[in-house]
């Protein structure tokens, strides 16, 4: 069974046109200090970048791993310490590759959040630069695509959020 992407691809190209649309206009990441960041130059734009981390791989190992455990070769904890293991190097590797891509374009990563679900990892983060180095940091492969710095803020408000609800215990009522 396949699982569901973290976004469908259809809206990540999408949200990755008008990005980039906006990159080249010169209307994204322009951030007041009334927001709390830092005034950018006149050609310099903020931007939320999602990382690709090698789901196939993850995939295909998951796969191995649920054949070893049905043959009783590892136990369910085993595999499942592995495949975290596995996701977590290729989430690094990816995030090297990025932060690699991004020098090499005179980008600065400012900020960057990894998210956990079901579907896996997926790691964002917020790259500020010239128009010209972010467009053309979308040709990486470990590059999903422009957002706009909103969405960063967006995502970091509702992990904070999410750990805040899991954070509170529930009060015993007495009587």
């Amino acid at each position: 069974m396949a699982e569901q992407p973290t976004f469908n691809r259809r809206r990540v190209l999408e949200l990755s046109g008008v990005g980039a649309g906006l990159a080249i206009a010169g209307c994204t990441g322009q951030v007041d200090d009334e927001n709390g960041g830092d005034e950018l130059d006149d050609d310099e734009r903020r931007v939320t970048v999602p990382i690709q981390i090698d789901q196939e791989a993850i995939q295909g190992e998951a796969e191995e791993l649920q054949s070893q455990v049905e043959n009783e070769e590892i136990s369910e904890e085993e595999a499942q310490e592995q495949l975290e293991e596995l996701e977590a190097e290729l989430a690094d590797e990816a995030m090297g590759a990025a932060e690699e891509a991004a020098e090499s374009l005179g980008l600065v990563i400012e900020d960057d959040i990894e998210l956990e679900s079901p579907q896996g990892s997926q790691i964002f983060i917020l790259v500020s630069g010239s128009a010209t180095g972010l467009i053309d940091f979308v040709e990486d492969e470990s590059v999903e695509g422009l957002l706009s710095a909103e969405t960063f803020a967006q995502i970091e408000a509702q992990q904070e959020l999410q750990e805040q609800q899991g954070d509170e215990v529930p009060v015993e009522q007495t009587q």
